[in-house]
């Protein structure tokens, strides 16, 4: 029986570029089985996937070595057209690979292009439809979906196509917990049938499942085994550059579930971590109240929300896909006005507010980077805001680099923002909103493509900014970035704030976060079930061990 891929030495360096992507990659797949592949942000996973698509060398140019097999089949010379129907690829920047107008005909234009008949078209849409949760949305206009909703349908359309090799690039960053789940649940099942698939990502939980990991660093492949062993190695884990699971070292696994292995003890009195700070005291910086707001294709994404920040809060807002979250900050924004309600930001409507005045109170961060950068070099990008407020040029300079350096992108300011990876591109975004300097950050997926040691730089500059006055509002799906990082959590599901709250208090409410289709991390999950009320890795790792001899 043929492999479902076989890489054998393969390396590649895109041209232009002096350090290979790649380096000396042996590593091949059965047909049935799934693997995950983890490391850091620029490792090398989205060329590798790009490999198995025939899309490197055909489309992103450069040099290849070594073998690339597909089925038994060798792929020299090959494009990515040679393979439609055999290798399904979910693009890490899935927005901009979806090409039709509504959700149906998105799902049914692979299908289509493959000769597929018509009535097996029309059963395949909507079994892959009824898989990703968006049955019901047949005729929605794409642009008309949530990020979290996109994904979903990029991952639905590569499912139509029964491609036998499946590759998802990062490709359940926007979803909420209920669809990441779907997605692992579809990987096992594509997997059952005899499918194979690789799934690329940044975070070891969304692997945890399979029955095989591999983990590139700087474009080498460091280790090949079992998620949970693999992970539970903090040395192996960091040099990656993923996030390090330490506490999964004390459970064994069982289907989808752990349970303690023997000689592991809890530690009494289990520590907490860290008090959060207190509330933030004084006046609202932001007063929502019933809160409507009704899109003019018939979508109601807002239903009588009520929401309240104080200043210097630092709060996260989590819930399902579609739930109104994107739309309630750009509300609070003052991008999109309310069909019914009030809305107050320090006490104005902000759609009253000139151009000006919004951009020195609120700095918005949009979900997709794409629809925020513009200029033609990072520090361009970065310094357009404050040139416009027409800042002296020592304080736009001053300004410009702590923001490029707040994210990490210092020694990049001369490069072309949109010959970046995803994850680059959104640190480009956030910086040119943080060198506007607003007395309120709204962020929306902030950590979305970025790598563990990323998140952890980013967050620590938007908490220093939090330190010293700035009330932050961030939407995630990253739950485990709540547990670390947010002092209260605030709940929307179906348009409306279904709770609210100190963030240790939330993330132990499991029933207030399965109305909103969500889950507390891993982490505080295994806490909770062992009656601990750690919520974060750390915590739970202080509070196991091994038993005394």
């Amino acid at each position: 029986m043929a492999y479902a891929f076989e890489l054998n030495d393969l390396g590649f360096t895109y041209r232009g570029r002096p350090q290979p992507a790649l380096s000396h990659i042996t590593l091949r797949l059965e047909p049935g089985r799934a693997l995950g592949l983890l490391g850091h942000s620029g490792a090398g996973k989205s060329t590798l996937l790009a490999t198995l698509a025939a899309v490197v060398p055909a489309v992103k140019k450069g040099h290849l070595t070594g073998e690339v097999r597909v089925g038994g089949r060798a792929l020299a010379g090959s494009r990515p057209a040679d393979l439609a129907g055999e290798v399904a690829f979910v693009f890490e920047d899935f927005d901009a690979a979806l090409v039709a107008t509504t959700v149906e005909d998105e799902v049914a234009f692979g299908p289509r292009y493959l000769g597929v008949a018509a009535a097996e078209i029309g059963e395949r849409v909507r079994e892959a439809l009824a898989q990703c949760g968006l049955a019901g949305l047949e005729t929605r206009r794409v642009e008309s979906l949530s990020g979290g909703q996109k994904q979903r349908l990029a991952v639905a359309a590569a499912l139509a196509t029964d491609a036998r090799l499946l590759l998802f690039d990062e490709a359940t960053t926007d979803l909420d917990p209920a669809g990441k789940a779907a997605v692992r649940h579809l990987v096992a099942a594509a997997a059952e049938g005899g499918r194979a698939a690789v799934v690329a990502d940044n975070d070891g939980r969304q692997v945890l499942e399979l029955e095989a990991t591999a983990l590139l660093g700087a474009g080498e492949l460091l280790a090949v085994g079992p998620p949970l062993e693999i992970l539970a190695d903090e040395a192996l884990a960091d040099r990656a550059g993923v996030q390090p699971l330490p506490y999964l070292k004390y459970f064994e696994q069982v289907g989808d579930r752990y349970r303690l292995r023997p000689g592991v003890t809890v530690r009494e009195p289990a520590a907490a971590g860290e008090a959060p700070p207190p509330p933030a005291g004084g006046p609202a910086a932001i007063a929502a109240e019933g809160v409507y707001l009704k899109y003019s294709g018939g979508v109601t994404a807002l239903s009588g929300c009520d929401f309240a920040v104080q200043e210097g809060d630092f709060v996260a807002l989590v819930g399902e896909n579609g739930g109104g979250k994107t739309t309630l900050a750009k509300v609070i924004a003052g991008l999109l006005a309310p069909t019914a309600g009030n809305v107050r930001v320090r006490g104005e409507a902000p759609t009253s507010w000139s151009g000006r005045r919004r951009a020195q109170t609120v700095g918005y961060l949009f979900q997709n980077p794409d629809h925020q950068i513009f200029q033609a070099t990072v520090r361009a990008e970065v310094a357009f805001g404050p040139r416009q407020l027409g800042l002296p040029v020592r304080e736009i300079e001053r300004r410009t680099e702590a923001a490029v350096v707040a994210v990490g992108l210092e020694g990049r300011e001369a490069e072309d923002p949109f010959a970046i990876p995803k994850g680059d591109r959104q640190r480009v975004a956030l910086a040119s909103v943080l060198s506007l300097e607003p007395a309120i950050l709204v962020m929306d997926e902030p950590t979305t493509g970025l790598d563990r040691r990323e998140v952890a730089s980013l967050m620590a500059a938007v908490t220093e900014l939090n330190r010293a006055g700035t009330t932050v509002v961030f939407i995630t799906h990253a739950m485990d970035v709540v547990a670390s990082y947010a002092r209260r959590v605030a709940v929307l599901a179906g348009g409306r704030l279904l709770g609210a709250g100190e963030a240790r208090a939330v993330l132990a409410d499991a029933d207030l976060l399965a109305r909103a289709g969500l889950e507390a991390p891993l982490a505080a999950r295994l806490a909770r079930e062992l009656g601990l009320p750690a919520i974060t890795g750390d915590e739970l790792s202080v509070a196991l061990g091994p038993a005394a001899a």
